[in-house]
């Protein structure tokens, strides 16, 4: 994934969490001067990474404005999406 997809995915994610802005000019201005994506996740509020359970993929937590939790990868998209094992974690509605 290139650098201007990670950062549409970034700024998906900024939108879904509710960023205040003072919080999004810092990733914005962060991500612009180099930054990794860790280190974009760690100014959003990320929790420490972590590793799938199933893929060991590393992951990054999130809450979202709805109060759930979700796992994000390096790729800035949820884990969900690119997780081999993912449909075992969903639950029924």
């Amino acid at each position: 994934m290139d650098r201007e997809m990670q950062w549409q995915a970034l700024l998906r994610l900024q939108q879904r969490i509710e960023a205040p802005e003072e919080i999004r000019g810092s990733a914005s201005w962060s991500w612009r001067n180099g930054a990794s994506v860790e280190d974009v996740y760690r100014i959003l509020g990320a929790a420490a990474p972590a590793r799938c359970s199933s893929c060991k993929a590393l992951v990054w937590w999130f809450t979202h404005a709805n109060r759930k939790r979700c796992p994000y990868d390096e790729t800035g998209e949820t884990h969900f999406v690119g997780c081999p094992d993912a449909a075992k974690f969903r639950r029924d509605r």
